[in-house]
């Protein structure tokens, strides 16, 4: 039963919401592959190597990459470039590279967004959203109650910009987004899904979900009903299915991926089904081909463990034929001990998946962004 409430507020005890969502548990897994099969899938991985590392403009390295795969063949990657490493507190702006050769080479180019917020700008999301308009989405932190959303639109392919425009009510809280998750609906809306508290420390676990959405490509914003639930919600990412509905998968502390559904285009959400995919506190990326009438999803395979925080390796690739209900795991992306692999940013190209992420060793190297190519047909076949 859902509990209807008056809207999102903070007040002296807790977090209320327009809605309150179950928790439903389900039997959405995935199946392991052999030995043997993992061996052959493996093979569908053609290409990975490291395309953005700690320079001396970015000294702390690099972190949160969006791709954007033009119509032409240009390969844009905006990443996070930090100035002392990848923390959220510290201080950085939105670089850009590029990449002509299909991702083997890549040229750092300029900074794309210089710092707004008061503690660091973060989490890029750039798309071409048709009209020859491109828009930039990321957050400005300005303390751990105070994270605004901004965009910014280009009418020449990002060679000049408009203006900035704030999604939110400014300063309404804790506005969190991540990396790569803007996405277009076939009907041409924007939809940027949200997690919020009113202050992420005291409230980090009533931390609700709702998607801005936008139909008129990013000039005016509105906001869809906010959700809560017996745990945090958090980094939400969505995708279009091909009959039409939205799948979402969200971060949480429950132990497996969490999946919710809209059928009205990310205005409202279903009550929330706790799968029993493994996955720590780490965000997971999933999208829908309609070419191969499946799902990709990225994530990090590996048990919750409240203990141990940066519990992000291996990062894994799974397959679902339909709908999500089941997954196949297919490969493992990263496994190498001592090493940290996150926020994954994936783009269908072909027939190759496209897979950037955070990448960094534990033992002290400064994070960098990595780049994966999968060969779908050999993926799935």
């Amino acid at each position: 039963m859902l509990i209807a409430l008056a809207g999102c507020k903070k007040s002296d005890n807790l977090v209320t919401y327009d809605d309150r969502l179950k928790l439903i548990d389900n039997n959405s897994i995935v199946v392991v592959n052999d030995d043997a099969e993992e061996q052959r899938k493996s093979e569908a991985l053609v290409f990975k190597k490291d395309v953005l590392m700690a320079n001396s403009q970015f000294p702390g390295g690099f972190g949160y990459p969006e791709l954007l795969i033009t119509q032409s063949g240009h390969w844009i990657l905006s990443a996070v470039g930090h100035s002392v490493g990848l923390i959220d507190t510290d201080s950085a702006t939105i670089a850009l590279a590029s990449s002509y050769d299909l991702g083997e080479t890549w040229t750092l180019d300029s900074t794309l967004q210089e710092k707004v917020g008061e503690i660091n700008i973060s989490m890029p999301n750039m798309l071409d959203v048709g009209n020859n308009k491109r828009v930039l989405v990321f957050l400005a932190k300005n303390s751990s109650s105070d994270i605004n959303l901004y965009v910014k639109a280009s009418d020449d392919g990002g060679e000049t910009w408009q203006p900035l425009i704030n999604i939110n009510p400014l300063h309404d809280g804790y506005n969190v987004i991540s990396n790569s998750k803007l996405i277009q609906l076939k009907s041409g809306r924007l939809l940027l899904p949200v997690a919020f508290a009113p202050e992420i420390y005291r409230y980090y676990n009533q931390t609700t979900m709702f998607c801005y959405y936008s139909d008129d490509y990013g000039l005016t914003w509105q906001k869809g009903r906010v959700y809560g639930a017996s745990v945090p919600l958090q980094e939400p990412c969505v995708t279009e299915l091909g009959n039409g509905k939205l799948l979402m998968a969200i971060r949480s502390t429950a132990g497996g991926v969490l999946f919710s559904t809209s059928s009205d285009q990310g205005i409202t959400w279903s009550d929330i089904s706790k799968s029993a995919i493994n996955t720590p506190e780490a965000p997971e990326t999933v999208v829908y081909s309609p070419t191969y009438n499946c799902l990709f999803m990225v994530w990090n395979n590996a048990t919750y463990d409240p203990a141990i925080f940066d519990k992000r390796n291996p990062l894994t690739l799974a397959v679902s034929f339909d709908n999500g209900k089941t997954w196949e795991k297919k490969i493992d992306l990263e496994n190498t001990n001592g090493y940290s692999y996150s926020y994954p940013s994936v783009k269908i190209a072909g027939k190759q998946l496209i897979i950037t992420y955070n990448k960094y060793n534990k033992s002290g190297a400064l994070p960098r962004i990595a780049l994966a190519k999968v060969d779908i047909e050999k993926l799935i076949k």
